[in-house]
């Protein structure tokens, strides 16, 4: 009988002993995502512009497309009795649509049209818009023509008025970024746009003992930037929408802007880029409300390796509101204190070396700019009564972000009524309105649960064009005390659904050891 030598079977910790030495050899690579995510709203008047031949509304114009990746909203609202008979017989109008780049489909949705009449029933304008569900124009960049087709009449056939007249018709522009327009001569559509989009931007930046390369194609899809690096050996910038791979040529920075104006920044070291170096801080100042960089603000920041004997590092003066600063590591805490004119100073702010320092401002404002206006202020918050900051607030066409207390103020007009909505991503979306009477200021407080509520344009239903849903008249705290209510009735259900998820938790971990 032929004898089976046997192998003994190697140790557990001497296979994990092998690869914590294949990992401490393994020569060092730094690889950073670089991610933003947010929303982009457009809105610009055209009303009082000169009027020029009209056309069929078939096109949206955008300027630079690759800023408005997650479109979901583009509207125009026209004044004037123009397409009487049409919006008389037809006061509304819906249509499933396809999107268009030449003969490629980059997107779908609905086409939209509410007829608006003034008192006299006579009509006095008339609001359409496009609600996109897909869009994905992958690949293309810069102004481009997005054409509407639908299986039947576009619209109902109605025409309206371009803007601009010969030869310097309005088109999209840095100021104008996107529209509805006429079919002539690309011209914008003469009235009020809007449009929004959410928006996802991501680039990959890898630094080893050779090249520093930046991938901007990533998943199907391109995300343009601007790659600043300068060195030793001088200064490169590349703003192509290629994926780039740079010489590593000796010590220096290295800066990629998003088309966001958001700013990543590092350091190339003198040595292997292996080698240990201290982490990089980027600063951003911002209004609170609007989220705009203060340009001008002025910064300290201060650090120590214990509780007390505080050091300054950084005492200076941002000219475009952001900066980046080489800071030591742990076991260092640091403290920021930032000033600008004409806003409130929030107090020292700590964080970490390596950590991305947001520091938001209010504006310092006491009374409203003018006698005849009130403040209008919202308090948004979850169902645990914590403030939601990052929630957009609009009312009245004005748009703002909530602060991370939760907070937003608008200064409106006495004695009046405003619709208003707060949206956040992951959160339901809250429509109502607000009355102002002629007191000093007025609040509202505005209560987000967790999921997402469709909503629906004015005088649209899902049940049929036309159909005016029943307006929903609770107050916000009716709105979030159901939300509560809701979640009480079913606390049985889902505290079974936690024990369960606790319990298959459990399994894995004994499952793992």
């Amino acid at each position: 009988m032929p004898t089976h030598l046997r192998t003994p079977p190697v140790s557990i910790h001497l296979w994990a002993l092998v690869i914590v030495a294949l990992l401490l050899f393994t020569p060092a690579v730094s690889a950073e995502v670089l991610i933003d995510e947010g929303s982009n709203y457009a809105t610009f008047d055209l009303e009082s512009a000169a009027g020029t031949y009209a056309g069929t509304p078939h096109e949206i114009g955008i300027y630079n497309i690759q800023d408005w990746d997650g479109l979901y909203f583009v509207y125009v609202k026209v004044s004037g009795g123009g397409n009487a008979g049409i919006l008389k017989a037809n006061p509304s109008y819906s249509s499933a649509v396809t999107l268009k780049i030449g003969s490629d489909v980059v997107g779908s949705g609905t086409a939209h049209y509410n007829a608006l009449f003034n008192s006299a029933g006579d009509v006095a304008g008339v609001q359409i818009w496009l609600e996109i569900d897909s869009w994905h124009p992958t690949g293309y960049i810069g102004t481009q023509t997005v054409t509407i087709h639908s299986d039947s009449t576009l619209f109902n056939g109605i025409i309206l008025s371009g803007s601009g007249s010969y030869p310097a018709f309005l088109r999209v522009s840095p100021e104008r970024p996107i529209g509805i327009r006429s079919s002539f001569e690309n011209s914008l559509v003469k009235g009020t746009h809007i449009a929004r989009s959410h928006y996802h931007w991501e680039n990959v930046i890898d630094i080893n003992d050779e090249f520093v390369s930046l991938t901007r194609n990533l998943d199907g899809n391109t995300y343009t930037s601007t790659l600043q690096i300068t060195s030793d050996s001088g200064y490169f910038v590349d703003t192509s929408p290629n994926d780039i791979d740079v010489p590593y040529i000796g010590s220096g920075t290295w800066n990629v802007t998003n088309p966001n104006g958001r700013i990543y920044s590092g350091i190339l070291g003198s040595d292997a880029p292996g080698t240990p170096t201290n982490p990089i801080v980027t600063v951003y100042v911002r209004n609170s409300q609007t989220g705009a960089l203060l340009a001008g603000a002025h910064i300290l920041i201060e650090g120590t390796p214990g509780v007390d004997n505080w050091t300054e590092y950084v005492n200076t003066t941002l000219p475009s509101g952001t900066g980046s600063y080489s800071l030591p590591g742990m076991p260092y805490q640091f403290r920021i204190l930032a000033e600008s004119p004409g806003y409130t100073s929030t107090g020292y702010q700590y964080f970490r070396a390596g950590d991305t320092v947001i520091v938001d401002m209010e504006p310092y404002i006491d009374a409203p700019t003018n006698e005849s206006n009130t403040f209008l202020e919202f308090y948004i918050r979850d169902l645990n009564a914590n403030p939601l900051g990052g929630a957009t607030v609009a009312v009245d066409g004005q748009w703002l972000y909530s602060n991370n207390n939760g907070y937003a103020r608008f200064e409106v007009s006495k004695n009046a009524t405003y619709p208003y909505t707060v949206r956040k991503s992951g959160y339901m979306t809250i429509s109502g309105t607000a009355t102002v009477a002629d007191g000093p200021r007025y609040v509202v407080n505005v209560v987000l649960g967790p999921g997402t509520v469709p909503t629906n344009p004015p005088a649209t239903d899902p049940g049929g064009p036309g159909a005016t849903p029943t307006p929903d008249r609770r107050t916000n705290e009716e709105k979030g005390q159901a939300v509560i209510d809701m979640i009480a009735d079913n606390a049985e259900g889902i505290g079974a659904l936690a024990l369960i998820c606790l319990l298959m938790g459990l399994l894995k971990l004994m499952v793992k050891w």
